[in-house]
């Protein structure tokens, strides 16, 4: 009887050694579901090559703290890029609006200081955005704009197709 009650202590713990190592394993190579500011590595089979050059682009260019408080920030995530034009004497240049979602670690949306109309986006659901200037040719051009805007009389082509 009492090798009974020391085979079921081996068993018990055997068993809790087990689960330990299945859940750090589990935990170790689980990929994470939520994009964190990522410097650029972020890879998403929803954006095509020159759209992933661009996606690396901002996440570079919005890593200060201008944009974000840092220290609050639990997550930003890239959902799309609209194209909306171009100059036609500028070309390579290209004017986007960049839709993202930001969450912070206190609940709040006060650590994203990037959002246009934050408020409007949340009472109706959809994502964050913000427009930006783009040089295709290299990519490391890129600059946070506050809207786009063009004279009657400019080279303006709006273009709202794919960017390829």
């Amino acid at each position: 009887m009492h090798g009974l009650k020391k085979n079921k202590k081996i068993w018990i713990m055997v068993l809790i050694l087990l689960l330990i190592i299945v859940s750090s394993l589990i935990f170790l190579f689980k990929k994470p579901t939520n994009k964190t500011k990522s410097n650029g590595l972020d890879t998403n089979e929803r954006f095509n090559k020159k759209e992933q050059k661009i996606v690396d682009a901002v996440y570079k260019k919005i890593d200060s703290s201008d944009y974000f408080d840092n220290s609050n920030l639990k997550l930003i995530e890239l959902e799309s890029l609209q194209l909306y034009g171009y100059y036609k004497s500028q070309s390579n240049i290209l004017y986007i609006k960049v839709n993202y979602n930001s969450e912070c670690n206190d609940g709040t949306y006060s650590c994203d200081n990037l959002a246009k109309d934050k408020s409007y986006s949340l009472s109706n659901n959809i994502p964050f955005y913000f427009f930006i200037k783009v040089d295709t040719n290299n990519y490391n051009h890129l600059e946070i704009v506050d809207g786009i805007s063009a004279n009657i009389n400019s080279d303006w082509v709006s273009d709202s197709s794919k960017i390829e």
